[in-house]
């Protein structure tokens, strides 16, 4: 169970690596600073993903967009340098929907950006394939048939509990979410992802207290304003969850 945990972990940091917009070094990083030059060559965990995005950002009309990273990174939502920005510096990102100009070769397994106004950031989506991989890594090469992958509240199951009944997974409350025993909804789900965005899970309050969440909606450039507190998408795979919630 060690060696399966740490094998986990390490597939989790791989990707990190190859997806963290924070790195200067990572594969996400080199994308976004050279692909508008011309294709660029890369990686298969990298193309699964970016293809999978581009296809949720088309059937959602944008509802789902992974080319904000320009926008996402201006708002700092979740660092130390959160801000509210103008609207002078929001307006070149609203409603381009750029991600119909990023250009995919799946023969030679490259990226294209057709112009230069944008980004990528993969953050929602790509610790729902991290989930996938590390599920597909502990079922064929370690031999696990039970268990929970918890990613920041996000859970994917494998199989049912040892002792053969369903998992019991709670959805928390958007008021009061650090209390477990507190929960609006349980379900007993087998071999199931349960994937769970809400307002209330990243955010800052200006000094007037008006909150502002990370769910950025690319037709505003403000966060997304829907009158929903929470959205749970349960599903077979965690990154079609992922993407959809």
């Amino acid at each position: 169970l060690n060696s399966a945990a740490n094998a986990a972990l390490g597939r989790a940091r791989e990707l990190e690596d190859i997806f963290s917009v924070y790195s200067e070094d990572s594969e996400i990083t080199y994308v976004n600073q050279n692909a508008a030059a011309g294709p660029v060559r890369v990686s298969d965990d990298f193309y699964a993903v970016l293809e999978r995005s581009l296809y949720f950002a088309q059937l959602t009309d944008g509802a789902f967009d992974p080319t904000l990273g320009r926008l996402i990174q201006l708002w700092g939502i979740g660092t130390e340098n959160a801000r509210v920005p103008s609207e002078s510096e929001i307006s070149p990102f609203v409603g381009k929907k750029n991600y119909e100009h990023v250009i995919l070769d799946e023969e030679e397994h490259t990226v294209y950006f057709e112009n230069s106004d944008f980004s990528l950031d993969l953050g929602g989506i790509v610790k729902g394939y991290a989930a996938d991989e590390i599920k597909k890594l502990l079922m064929e090469e370690y031999d696990i048939a039970s268990g929970l992958i918890n990613l920041g509240g996000n859970i994917m199951t494998i199989g049912s509990r040892p002792d053969g009944q369903p998992w019991t997974l709670g959805i928390a409350d958007p008021q009061n979410p650090q209390d477990s025993s507190q929960t609006v909804a349980s379900m007993a789900v087998t071999d199931k992802t349960f994937v769970t965005s809400g307002d209330y899970q990243r955010y800052f309050e200006d000094e007037n207290g008006n909150r502002y969440h990370h769910i950025l909606d690319g037709s505003t450039g403000y966060p997304a304003d829907t009158h929903l507190s929470s959205v749970t998408i349960i599903g077979n795979t965690y990154m079609d969850a992922d993407a959809l919630s």
